[in-house]
């Protein structure tokens, strides 16, 4: 939004972003709206991402990337812990994208210039976005759907690890590496001397802002969710 040449997609971007905030609050309260529209961005993130797949060979190692198929699974898996973590990994993804898109479009389409249609890449990470909503509004979240979570960010991280430093794959995005291995502040300021002690900082500050993020999630899950005891039943499955 504050770019020169690319404004006009920031400013997309804000209107869209209020649109979907809006219109999730109130197709949550229609089941078989919000099953349709989960069932069809599923299926088409699916396919699409599936073909690419089949077409390149090639398994793009970026978070954005996993949570496509992790979303797709889950709108048609009525298991509430897969919905609970495609939930906030999407909302995670989705959210940190348009706002990167909002204020800095200029950036983020030369990022992505090589990797593809730039309108694809946006229609994606808004389906992640929208999805995630109506997702947190189909099931209340409670405290044990951490743990899910938690095991689908460490395994990305894991393999992560192992794409770029075992098997050498060539498709790794440089800002997973980054956040995974303390290293992001180098694309940011290349002359930055990471000793010891910036691990520690670096750490603490990622898991504040994962427990900022969760507070912020079940907050906007509460608004969007009827109150509701999760029953032993319902913390399994739910449609």
């Amino acid at each position: 939004m504050f770019s020169k040449e690319y404004w006009y997609l920031g400013l997309a971007t804000l209107l869209v972003g209020a649109f979907i905030v809006l219109a999730a609050m109130q197709t949550a309260r229609h089941k078989w709206v919000t099953r349709i529209i989960l069932w069809g961005t599923g299926l088409f993130v699916l396919i699409y991402q599936g073909k690419l797949l089949a077409d390149t060979g090639r398994l793009y190692v970026a978070f954005s990337y996993f949570c496509y198929f992790l979303y797709g699974v889950a709108v048609f898996v009525p298991l509430r812990p897969l919905k609970a973590t495609a939930a906030f990994s999407c909302f995670l993804s989705g959210a940190i994208y348009l706002v990167c898109f909002l204020f800095y479009p200029d950036m983020v389409v030369r990022n992505m210039a090589q990797g593809g249609p730039i309108w694809i890449s946006w229609l994606m990470h808004v389906i992640m976005f929208s999805g995630s909503l109506i997702l947190l509004g189909q099931c209340r979240l409670v405290k044990w759907d951490i743990l899910p979570i938690v095991l689908f960010l460490t395994f990305f991280v894991v393999y992560t690890e192992l794409a770029e430093h075992v098997y050498h794959a060539p498709d790794i995005n440089p800002v997973s590496t980054g956040l995974a291995e303390a290293t992001l502040i180098l694309q940011i300021a290349p002359n930055f001397v990471i000793r010891w002690w910036w691990y520690i900082v670096w750490y603490i500050a990622i898991a504040a802002a994962f427990w900022g993020l969760w507070e912020l999630t079940t907050f906007i899950n509460r608004r969007l969710c009827p109150a509701q005891v999760v029953s032993k039943k319902d913390f399994w499955f739910v449609w």
